[in-house]
């Protein structure tokens, strides 16, 4: 999958980042921590910071450790709330697996330009448990899913004009 937009649901005033298959055309919106829309922000509009941002920091550490991003999963799902796994390669070969929260793997996903993943059953679980497949991160904000009488094209429908280029 890949990230098409970032938005704000204008419902809850959560960042979402929309991630969409653009060969099968099935999309998934993952809700964000507010901390983690300006690094993904930044990463989709390729600005340059002054000094690195987390996913920037995790991305220089694994490279000088002689490792690199494979791909991020995203996984099982509980409650409305998405696992992500981190796939790297040391530098021997073996592959590891960290978890993460969906909003840092995508970050550093974008960074890395690696692949991004989601298991069958996070969409097919999702589409169930919401109504529409929404898939939120949680963090430490609480946060949980849409309701469920959530337009599940909404956020597609919206315009540019709708929260400007990337506005939260």
């Amino acid at each position: 999958m890949q990230v098409s937009a970032l938005a704000v649901d204008p419902l809850t005033n959560v960042p979402v980042v929309i991630l969409a298959d653009p060969v099968g055309g099935t999309t998934l919106p993952v809700g964000i921590g507010l901390g983690e829309a300006p690094a993904i922000a930044a990463e989709l509009d390729g600005i340059e910071l002054e000094r690195p941002m987390t996913h920037q920091l995790m991305a220089a550490l694994l490279d000088a450790a002689g490792a690199r991003v494979v791909r991020v999963e995203l996984r099982n799902s509980v409650r409305a709330r998405v696992s992500a796994a981190i796939v790297i390669e040391r530098a021997s070969g073996e592959i590891a697996e960290r978890t993460a929260r969906p909003s840092d793997a995508i970050a550093l996903a974008l960074h890395c330009r690696a692949p991004i993943s989601v298991a069958a059953s996070v969409l097919a679980g999702e589409r169930e448990a919401t109504g529409w497949g929404s898939a939120f991160d949680g963090g430490d904000d609480g946060l949980d899913a849409f309701d469920d009488t959530t337009d599940p094209a909404l956020l597609e429908r919206l315009g540019d004009e709708a929260f400007g280029k990337w506005k939260m």
